[in-house]
């Protein structure tokens, strides 16, 4: 899993302030905050958030990616068929392979997630 610095606004702070996270890279311009925010703190967005970011010159003359909204979902459009071959493949990967620790490696998700987008497609 890469992951990068980018910036977080707070909320509540009278001024602008920015904290910097620990991001995953998905996409060119997304990103999914994968620092945990702490107790006493109020983040624009959450952790495990994915956001969209652009490049920002800070007052001090450093720049930065900066999260600016939250990411949109994808909707995707899958035959019964090719819907089923998503399922088995979660399954397989969820239940039958023992990745031995690397799961979030190799499948760029933790299986708690994977877990859940299953149980999704399952319902569907």
């Amino acid at each position: 899993m890469q992951t990068q610095l980018i910036y977080v606004p707070l909320r509540d702070e009278g001024t602008d302030v920015w904290k910097p996270v620990c991001a995953q890279l998905l996409s060119p311009a997304v990103f999914r905050i994968t620092d945990t925010k702490p107790d006493d703190e109020a983040w624009l967005f959450e952790s495990g958030q994915a956001v969209m970011v652009e490049q920002r010159e800070f007052p001090s003359g450093h720049s930065g990616l900066v999260a600016v909204a939250a990411a949109p979902t994808i909707r995707l459009e899958l035959s019964l068929d090719e819907l089923r071959i998503v399922q088995n493949a979660l399954n397989e990967i969820c239940n039958g392979l023992d990745l031995e620790g690397e799961f979030e490696t190799r499948i760029g998700s933790d299986v708690g997630a994977a877990r859940k987008l299953l149980d999704r497609i399952a319902r569907s």
